[in-house]
């Protein structure tokens, strides 16, 4: 019973490997390669949204009810705690997400404080959780002298009941699943240490090729491997200027950020901190008792609430302690390491974690005067294994797409393709999808429409007919059908060539009309309905950005004010216009012409939104975004997001305990 007062992820390293060595021989690696191929393979061979998409449904289908109300009881209980006068920490939603995973009660403003603190990891039920199970389970049946073969029945029910509760998180799964390889393995004194994890890892790979894009999974595998190879080593080089006890503590926590650092680094471009290791040392000693406790509660919350309610206070006092290191660290940003960003740094960030795996090796057999065949034959793979790394490092950008696409929620309302300096917006509910023009790069276009699962859109908005918003229609044509464009309604003769080459019905649009699409309600606020110009010697209008289509559209809750790419005068009628119909505020607006400096402060003014997002290219030649217009939006206090910096973003519909929309980006801004 005394292994669980220990920090817990040494918990989970003695679950899994239960000797540290100084050197790892060759042959444990020998199953690497093959995982990293079929990772590889399943990553790139798949539709990440249909994907993603098809993993969501698999698990809904397998909740079971009497977990489901085990957590809605034991999230009700929680809610009914008193605060303590530390809610900016919310002692009691930590308690679920630390045992459970229950991270409903979690603000947004707590899981981001947990995140930049390197905490996130806590939140999210994982193999620690799950060692701590298996070791609760070992240390009750041993207390009462049960047979050793009773003990590993008992595990394994307990674990997988432990998954079952979590509601099949597939991180548990893949804790679960090697735990459960060692288990049945250990008769024969195998299937510890990294031969066990890609055995496992390949079995749920085989089993559910869709967990392949799942960003916690692979966080879970890689910190799990990092683990096994680096944490006796770290152990054995941090005792020569510590005392044992603290240098074992230590290394299990710097080996697990260190090897996920690459992942990490693709996902968000976030930086390894000294702050996050620090931040994970304090915490680790309260986060064994924190989940025992919080599982027991939720078990009793099954039946008696009151008493679950007791149990949760008993952890919460440990909880405001996660909380307030959370707060602290979060805020200090504490001993950020240097490292370049983006593909470079994240190659390097390969680099240097397989090269320190190699160097993990025993390499005693090189050392021989003769060589065995048997010794020729371990080069032959070590070349192998190394071609292998090569070829991971090489392919980082490809992946780091595939692991951006898992970084944004799947089926969010509003999309903000990354088309670089153009446009390129996506709206969709239940019912449809509508996209707001194309920008003028055709790969960039197909791979947000194949990464959101787009394949038809109801309508097209084209808002004006400049190259960079409608540059890359003609690439749906064949990919993506298209019910309907929307354009403003001037005489524009590459408008109506466009709907024609797409066989669309085209649809003239000026001030004061409104519609849906499906459930996405709209209403155009320019060109004004007098408007329409003579056609000019080149076919377009003798204005296109002031005559272009401006839109107050709703959907799925959100209201979004989109500009189009419309000057100061125009931006000005809209502002008048939006007034006499009532509204005062919206929560997104696409700003006008990538964030140009001609533009309305009145408007912002007059109409408050939280988020303001600007489609526009990195080190564009036109300056964008002006400085002047950063300076209104950041006066009206929005919140800036622009795609050369955060590629990508995804807003949803806001919760219920949160007054704004909820914001996901493809990489860290």
């Amino acid at each position: 019973m005394l292994q669980l007062l220990r920090p817990i992820d040494l918990i989970e390293l003695h679950a899994v490997q239960r000797e540290p060595r100084s050197r790892l021989a060759l042959r444990e690696f020998t199953l690497v390669p093959l995982v990293i191929v079929i990772w590889w393979w399943q990553a790139t061979h798949q539709d990440v949204w249909q994907a993603r998409l098809h993993l969501a449904e698999r698990i809904a289908a397998l909740q079971q009810p009497w977990a489901l109300t085990l957590r809605e009881r034991f999230s009700n209980a929680l809610s009914s705690l008193p605060d303590w006068g530390v809610s900016p920490h919310e002692a009691a939603a930590l308690v679920g997400g630390i045992s459970i995973g229950e991270t409903s009660l979690l603000s947004e403003a707590s899981a981001e404080r947990m995140r930049q603190a390197g905490l996130a990891h806590v939140t999210a039920v994982s193999g620690a959780n799950a060692a701590v199970v298996a070791a609760l389970v070992v240390a009750v049946m041993s207390a009462v002298s049960m047979p050793r073969w009773a003990r590993r029945i008992g595990q394994l029910s307990a674990l997988w009941a432990f998954v079952v509760l979590v509601g099949f998180e597939v991180t548990v799964i893949r804790a679960v699943m090697l735990l459960s390889v060692v288990v049945v393995l250990r008769i024969w004194r195998r299937g510890q240490g990294l031969p066990g994890l890609c055995l496992a890892t390949m079995l749920l790979l085989g089993i559910e090729p869709a967990i392949v894009h799942s960003v916690g999974f692979a966080l879970s595998v890689v910190a799990t491997a990092s683990l096994i190879v680096f944490s006796s080593a770290f152990a054995e080089a941090f005792a020569k200027v510590m005392p044992q006890g603290v240098a074992d503590v230590l290394a299990p926590t710097v080996a697990a950020l260190l090897g996920c650092q690459p992942v990490l680094m693709m996902i968000s471009d976030q930086p390894l901190s000294f702050g996050q290791v620090i931040a994970n040392l304090l915490v680790a000693p309260v986060i064994p008792a924190i989940t025992v406790v919080g599982i027991l509660a939720c078990l009793v919350a099954g039946v008696f609430v009151l008493p679950a309610m007791w149990l949760a206070a008993i952890a919460m006092p440990l909880t405001v302690w996660v909380g307030l290191v959370a707060a602290f660290v979060s805020e200090r940003h504490i001993g950020e390491v240097p490292w370049p960003l983006e593909g470079t740094g994240e190659a390097l960030a390969v680099t240097l974690v397989a090269g320190m795996a190699v160097a993990r090796i025993d390499w005693s057999w090189l050392r021989r005067p003769a060589p065995t065949t048997r010794d020729r034959q371990v080069r032959i793979h070590l070349v192998a294994w190394l071609a292998l790394s090569a070829l991971v490092v090489s392919g980082v950008r490809s992946t780091q797409q595939v692991i951006e696409a898992a970084a944004l929620p799947s089926h969010a309302p509003i999309v903000q393709c990354d088309v670089g300096q153009g446009d390129a917006l996506l709206l969709r509910d239940a019912t449809a999808a509508v996209l707001i023009d194309t920008g003028q790069h055709d790969q960039a276009l197909l791979d947000c429409l194949r990464r959101e699962g787009v394949t038809r859109l109801n309508a097209l908005v084209l808002t004006h007919s400049d190259a960079d918003h409608i540059g890359a229609a003609d690439a749906l044509i064949g990919h993506v059908p298209v019910d309907s464009v929307l354009v403003p309604d001037v005489r524009d003769t590459e408008l109506a060539a466009v709907a024609d080459r797409l066989q669309a019905r085209r649809v003239g649009l000026s001030a004061g009309m409104r519609g849906k699409v499906g459930q996405i309600g709209w209403q155009a606020l320019n060109p004004t309905a007098t408007s329409a110009q003579p056609i000019e010697a080149d076919g377009r209008a003798e204005d296109a950005n002031g005559r272009g289509l401006a839109m107050l559209l709703d959907v799925a809750g959100l209201r979004l004010l989109a500009l189009a790419d419309l000057g100061e005068t125009e931006q000005e009628r809209v502002s008048r216009t939006l007034n006499s119909m009532g509204v005062t505020a919206v929560d997104v607006v696409k700003v006008a012409h990538h964030g140009s400096g001609d533009h309305s402060a009145t408007l912002y003014e007059r109409i408050p939104a939280e988020v303001a997002l600007i489609s526009v290219g990195a080190d564009n030649r036109y300056g964008h975004p002006s400085p002047k217009l950063i300076a209104t939006l950041e006066a009206a206090g929005l919140r800036i997001l622009r795609t050369d910096q955060c590629g990508a973003i995804a807003i949803t519909a806001r919760s219920n305990d949160e007054p704004t929309p909820q914001i996901a980006v493809s990489r860290r801004c």
